[in-house]
């Protein structure tokens, strides 16, 4: 049967309603009424499709696409809604469809029964629904476009969360970075508290040990001054015992002994002596080399220990009192040989500092490394080996060590170890280079001089008054003796007067109760500026001796001293021109 398929106008037709007029007209009835087929009108219309866009839908609802659509991020179903009319056919009307902005191309001409294509999961941006209908003879309608369709960012992908992540970034990277600073400044900080406090702790250290020698210090000096006194009679009889060639045999041997023991007695005083106020060196221009190879070399000799010298030819000059150095490297020595008991090597070793080590004032220096390959020092002890009287050997005195380096401070220097159980000790000894030029005496040391001239000895101690003028006279002087300084000025006034010199004048420094050398020789200058005077001390509160000259004396003697002692001196300052008037005057009682 026809349909409208065949161009009726409704779809369903009755074969019996159908009627051949006489023109050859055929009347068709329909559900919808009469059509007439003439054979002329049999030919298409040729009008193409039309379309229309109904519109999208999603969870949200239906929106219509001929307005811009903005759908939220996550609508992950969207389905455009479309229809189509045709004049031919249109349940065979076929659609090509493309989204703008998702799809690359067209999509193939396909029928959709239900007008309507869906697409899932579209990432945020902005699309256009495009549309075309095709009828079965081919024929195209026009293309319709929708309004945009925007699916917005997820929040995460807008402008200001960029924003406020790239600032949250940017604090976290700047708190994490401010937290490494902090951290690695309050590690620094930590290690320079500790370095600090280490240093605090030396320096509180060093500061004890100071005040332990200072301490000493008083009580050495008081010691040593009343014991220098003692010792000064008791060697100086010893001398002029020794000088008695009637004394044999048995007589004999006790003098020696005694005197052997008094020699004994006077290094300990001496050694007192170097950590006390009175310890100040005489210092001249030395070569520390040979002080070194002299003191090593005697220490050393018939030991089961050797020494090894490494000590340039260049190396700088030092201002030192050779005598006391002598003693510091006899210290060092004597405890680096007590230290190889079984025989070893001790390596001495010196050289030039350009620069001073932290721990002592601007300047060039000289270092001198003595090395030992002996037991070594445990770390428990180690800050105490210069303290005075700490040994840790049966029969050692607790003094060599703290002498040597109360010796090197006291030449504005410094004295360390460095040690390890079992593989040695090296103490070093720091002292100033000097630019001074070095003064060397040749020729051999002169035998005991004789002179003549009256001596005056200003003492207040009667038995060093005695005993001093006894080896004058041995001497070939005459003496007269005084206790204080106002006696001997009193003295001298009246030796001027009567036209009667003294060849010299022998001091104590310190005189207990009454006036001193050093006044007594300012005194004694006024009244004669030729007059000689020779101080004698076996202590002293500041550098006297140290800077004699400067203080107006020509000579000194350090007590306890023997005869050979006072030849020597006086032969340096009266230089044997006593005169006949000297030489007549008697000896004044003491």
């Amino acid at each position: 049967p026809l349909t409208v398929r065949e161009g009726l106008i409704g779809s369903e037709t009755n074969r019996a309603a159908a009627l051949l007029d006489s023109r050859g007209h055929v009347w068709i009835g329909t559900d919808r009424g009469v059509s007439v087929y003439r054979e002329e009108f049999d030919r298409s219309p040729g009008i193409p499709p039309l379309v229309e866009l109904l519109d999208v839908q999603t969870k949200s609802g239906r929106f219509p696409l001929s307005e811009p659509v903005s759908l939220r991020h996550g609508a992950n179903s969207v389905v455009f809604r479309f229809r189509a009319i045709s004049f031919v056919d249109e349940a065979r009307v076929r659609f090509r469809t493309r989204l703008e902005g998702f799809d690359p191309e067209w999509s193939a001409p396909e029928p959709h029964p239900r007008r309507e294509i869906r697409y899932t999961n579209l990432p945020a941006g902005e699309y256009r629904f495009h549309l075309q209908a095709i009828d079965v003879r081919g024929d195209e309608s026009e293309m319709v476009v929708s309004a945009p369709l925007v699916v917005r960012r997820p929040f995460w992908g807008q402008a200001w969360f960029r924003l406020v992540v790239a600032g949250a970034i940017i604090a976290i990277a700047y708190v994490v970075v401010s937290w490494v600073i902090e951290r690695r400044y309050a590690k620094r900080l930590e290690i320079e508290v500790r370095e600090r406090a280490a240093e605090v702790r030396a320096l509180e250290a060093e500061r004890a040990k100071t005040q332990r020698l200072e301490a000493l210090a008083i009580l050495a000096g008081g010691i040593a001054h009343d014991f220098n006194n003692l010792l000064t009679a008791i060697l100086g009889n010893l001398s002029l015992l020794a000088d008695d060639r009637g004394i044999r045999g048995k007589p004999r041997e006790l003098v020696d002994d005694a005197l052997t023991a008094s020699q004994r007695a006077r290094s300990l005083t001496r050694q007192l002596l170097t950590f006390s106020k009175g310890g100040a060196p005489v210092r001249k221009a030395a070569s520390i080399g040979d002080v070194i190879r002299d003191s090593a070399s005697f220490v050393v000799c018939g030991a089961s220990v050797r020494c090894e010298f490494d000590l340039p030819d260049d190396l700088r000059a030092v201002e030192i009192d050779a005598d006391q150095m002598s003693q510091v490297i006899n210290n060092l020595m004597i405890n680096a040989r007590q230290a190889m008991p079984r025989g070893g090597t001790v390596h001495v070793r010196g050289r030039n500092l350009d620069e001073a080590p932290s721990f002592l004032p601007d300047g060039r220096y000289v270092v001198i490394e003595v090395e030992d390959e002996g037991v070594g020092i445990p770390a428990d002890i180690i800050d105490h080996v210069f303290d005075p009287y700490f040994s840790t050997k049966e029969h050692g005195s607790g003094l060599g060590l703290a002498s040597a380096y109360s010796i090197v401070d006291r030449h504005d220097g410094r004295l360390t170890v460095d040690s390890a159980v079992g593989e040695g000790s090296v103490f070093r000894i720091y002292l100033p280079a000097s630019d001074a030029p070095i003064r060397t005496t040749t020729g051999p040391s002169p035998g005991r001089r004789r002179g003549s001239g009256r001596i005056l000895v200003v003492d207040d101690e009667a038995p060093i008054r005695r005993v001093v003028g006894k080896m004058l006279v041995d001497l070939g002087y005459s003496w007269i003796g005084a206790a204080e300084g106002s006696e001997a000025i009193e003295i001298y006034r009246e030796s001027l007067a009567t036209g009667s010199r003294f060849g010299a004048v022998i001091m104590d420094l310190t005189v207990a109760g009454g006036m001193g050398g050093r006044e007594a020789a300012l005194r004694l200058a006024e009244l004669d500026p030729g007059v000689k005077v020779i101080v004698a001390s076996g202590y002293s509160n500041d550098p006297v001796i140290a800077r004699y000259t400067e203080n107006g004396f020509c000579g000194w003697l350090a007590k306890p001293f023997v005869i050979e002692d006072l030849a020597r001196v006086l032969g340096d300052v009266v230089a044997g021109a006593g005169s006949a008037r000297g030489r007549e005057a008697p000896s004044r009682p003491v």
